[in-house]
């Protein structure tokens, strides 16, 4: 797979591939593949099945690292960290699987990670109104709100729950199954309020619905306001798209378990709290009442749009 090298000086080449290989395990895909793409020109590259071109252009969009060879742009050699990276010099890729995002719209998906936004905040209006002027181009009467997975029927897939049951027994263990009471605080410390976070009350309400709003407040902005909580959805719907799309999966879920794990230690201090007391088995069944809450809002056991409310029924 070659194509005739143009001068390296040729201002008219934007970006260029030398001597690019790549090998799989001792099967190689691309063998010293040069290329170039020159500015403002369809640039076509042709080949057989199983010539390499696929991967000649994952290695572009560094969706895989080349084994071989380096790649020029505008004159410059670059090693790309990541497709964010690419992305971020202006390489896009439309990869001819399919990778969307089902429980997004249409305009969230043709806006994966490269959203339209205004102080902080996603502006859906002009999202959705980018989107249908590119249907109405392409010729395709779609609506940009509707979700794909109502365009394309898919069928949603399992998830697992975690390490619940082994984190109940580790704590079962290292406290040798014992209840720790009288948590009421030393008055010589002045360490006597951790009352106050299970039984008091502002403005006649309990401090633990004050907690509950203002958890779900962020939660809420921070899922329809914010970048990351589109990529929130977008991994949980479609992971594998959305690392295609540039978005750093692993640091999406790193944040996602975070906050679920400060959530559920709220409400462990606020049970202990209530009772003055602690036990390892305190919150035996309460994942239940959150499954439920979370499904009856309306999330998708593998992944969806979801709603806070059904957090904020289970964090109450």
């Amino acid at each position: 797979m070659t194509q005739a090298r143009q001068k390296p000086d040729d201002p008219e080449v934007v970006l260029r591939l030398e001597g690019v290989s790549k090998v799989y395990s001792g099967t190689v895909a691309v063998k010293q593949a040069d290329f170039e793409v020159r500015r403002g020109a369809v640039n076509v590259l042709v080949g057989e099945n199983s010539a390499g071109k696929s991967t000649l252009m994952k290695i572009v969009a560094r969706v895989e690292r080349p084994t071989a060879g380096r790649i020029v742009l505008d004159g410059d050699p670059v090693v790309f960290s990541g497709t964010a990276d690419a992305m971020g010099h202006g390489i896009g890729m439309v990869f001819q699987e399919l990778n969307l995002f089902a429980n997004l719209s249409v305009a969230e998906n043709v806006f994966a990670n490269r959203e339209i936004t205004r102080a902080g905040r996603i502006d859906h209006p002009a999202q959705e109104r980018e989107t249908a002027a590119i249907m109405n181009r392409l010729g395709a009467p779609i609506d940009p709100r509707a979700r794909v997975e109502d365009l394309m029927n898919v069928a949603p897939f399992i998830a697992t729950l975690g390490t619940l049951y082994v984190a109940r027994g580790a704590a079962l263990l290292i406290s040798d199954g014992s209840t720790f009471p009288n948590l009421e605080g030393n008055p010589a410390f002045g360490a006597t309020r951790f009352a106050f976070l299970g039984a008091g009350k502002i403005l006649y309400l309990p401090v633990a619905i004050w907690i509950l709003i203002g958890l779900a407040l962020i939660a809420a902005y921070v899922a329809q306001s914010t970048p990351l909580g589109r990529h929130i959805f977008m991994v949980g719907g479609n992971e594998r798209a959305a690392a295609l799309s540039g978005i750093r999966v692993n640091r999406v879920k790193f944040f996602v378990y975070m906050f679920s794990g400060f959530c559920a230690a709220i409400v462990g201090l606020i049970i202990s709290s209530e009772l003055m007391a602690a036990h390892p088995a305190t919150g035996e069944t309460f994942e239940l009442n959150a499954i439920a809450a979370a499904v009856l809002g309306g999330t998708s056991m593998s992944g969806g749009r979801g709603t806070v409310g059904a957090r904020s029924s289970a964090l109450s």
